[in-house]
């Protein structure tokens, strides 16, 4: 048992370390235009953020929050019965990577290009800094559902409140 031990300790030893999760924050905006909130949930199914309301007659687009992740984490974007997943990654060569595996058939528009999607397909982009990922339900114009998404990284005093804004979402 002792040598077992030993070489289970060692075999720890060696192996390499899996990288620390990265802090950063999702700016989600609620884009629809049909009155529905735009409710964003963690992966075990609590509000990252208040409900976003929709847009009123005359705006360009609803309610908008930040919600606190790190790397490896997953948000939930709902609408009535539009649904979407942001799931977050670190890139190989640095950076954020978004993926949104979508239920439902959804158009992901980002630098100029519009991907439309079909149920249960999966896309990943690399996330520059604050730049916007428009995702949205192709079926339901006029009166659409979606949101913007985009990733920031953050600043080093914001670390801190970052890290204790996660720790109190998983602790509710």
């Amino acid at each position: 048992r002792a040598a077992t031990a030993a070489r289970e300790a060692e075999a720890a030893k060696a192996a390499p370390a899996a990288p620390a999760a990265e802090l950063f924050k999702i700016f989600v905006r609620n884009v629809g235009k049909d009155g529905a909130p735009l409710e964003v949930t963690d992966a075990a199914g609590k509000a990252a953020t208040k409900p976003l309301a929709a847009a009123k007659p005359g705006e360009a687009a609803g309610e908008g929050e930040f919600a606190y992740v790190t790397t490896g984490s997953k948000l939930t974007l709902r609408s009535g019965d539009w649904r979407v997943e942001v799931e977050t990654y670190a890139m190989k060569e640095g950076g954020i990577g978004l993926a949104f595996p979508v239920q439902t058939p959804t158009t992901v528009e980002h630098a100029g290009k519009i991907v439309t999607l079909a149920a249960g397909a999966r896309e990943a982009y690399a996330a520059p800094n604050g730049g916007f990922f428009w995702v949205k339900d192709p079926s339901s114009s006029p009166a659409l559902k979606g949101a913007g998404v985009a990733a920031y990284a953050l600043k080093d005093d914001e670390k801190a409140r970052a890290a204790a804004a996660i720790a109190a979402r998983a602790a509710a």
